[in-house]
């Protein structure tokens, strides 16, 4: 079933409809469901009103990695079934690939000094989740450079880390956005977001006018494999939203750093919004 034909089938529908979101071989099934459950409500639901726009309910949590999930079982104390699609593949959803290849001398220009092991700072031409990357963050008052794993540990039934972060409003996500000690600056080359059918895609690359490194505004957590950091993503401006509509990292300013590093939660949340189309530049892979 198409996203159209499920759509279609519900407009009739004018009671609250309970939408369920969840991975499934490598894309993201939708289940809508009507009425409420006979027991409890899933821990991972999430409802909606027709009158709020279903389809902009899914695009905006297809555009994320935060999942909402109900398991089988839970999903047939429901009155009745709607219907089902699966919208997304995983690789259309986020931004699954960077660059951080500048010299400690390039981000001190940036950041200004900072402690941290800077003598052996590797290049890193390729950035997937689950795989090392620096970091800068406060500790004891002193910005440091760590070494941080792309994804942070999902919650319920979502396996997979979580590297891109949409929903602010999660409580989730909530405790760490609103402690300045888990926000982390993401040092950053060049962003890559895929265009082309399944495939045949090839990368696009996203940077700044000038070559210059910069960061995205990035959460951590400590886990049992160490420290893990995933970044916000928000509305794509004009250059990015060319190749990838639905969202962009949160790129911030320069003079936004220490907001994001040590503000209240109200302050550096207005650091959340797409970057300039004017101090960037798209680069496509020959």
């Amino acid at each position: 079933m198409s996203l159209d034909a499920l759509l279609a089938r519900i407009a009739a529908f004018k009671m609250r409809l309970v939408i369920h979101i969840r991975p499934e071989n490598d894309k993201l099934t939708v289940t809508v469901q009507s009425g409420y459950p006979k027991g409890p409500k899933p821990r991972f639901g999430s409802d909606f009103p027709i009158n709020e726009g279903l389809r902009n309910a899914i695009d905006n949590v297809a555009a994320t990695t935060e999942y909402y999930w109900a398991e089988s079982e839970q999903a047939s104390g429901y009155e009745s079934i709607i219907g089902e699609v699966a919208i997304a593949e995983y690789d259309d959803l986020m931004c699954n690939l960077y660059t951080m290849d500048k010299t400690v001398d390039e981000l001190r220009q940036l950041f200004g000094g900072f402690e941290g092991d800077r003598s052996n700072l590797a290049s890193y031409d390729e950035i997937y989740p689950n795989r090392e990357a620096p970091i800068l963050r406060h500790i004891d008052g002193k910005l440091t450079l760590e070494k941080h794993i792309w994804g942070i540990p999902g919650f319920g039934n979502v396996k997979r880390p979580i590297t891109n972060v949409r929903n602010l409003k999660s409580n989730f996500w909530r405790n760490m956005l609103i402690n300045p000690d888990r926000r982390c600056l993401v040092p950053v080359s060049r962003f890559c977001e895929w265009e082309g059918e399944k495939g045949s895609k090839r990368k696009v690359w996203f940077a700044m006018r000038d070559q210059s490194p910069f960061a995205f505004a990035g959460i951590w957590r400590p886990t049992e494999e160490g420290p893990r950091m995933a970044f916000l993503t928000t509305d794509a401006n004009e250059i990015v939203g060319t190749v990838h509509p639905k969202a962009m990292p949160v790129i911030l300013p320069a003079d936004g750093y220490e907001t994001w590093l040590q503000g209240d939660w109200e302050e550096a949340a207005g650091l959340v919004r797409s970057y300039p189309d004017d101090q960037m530049q798209i680069i496509r892979d020959a």
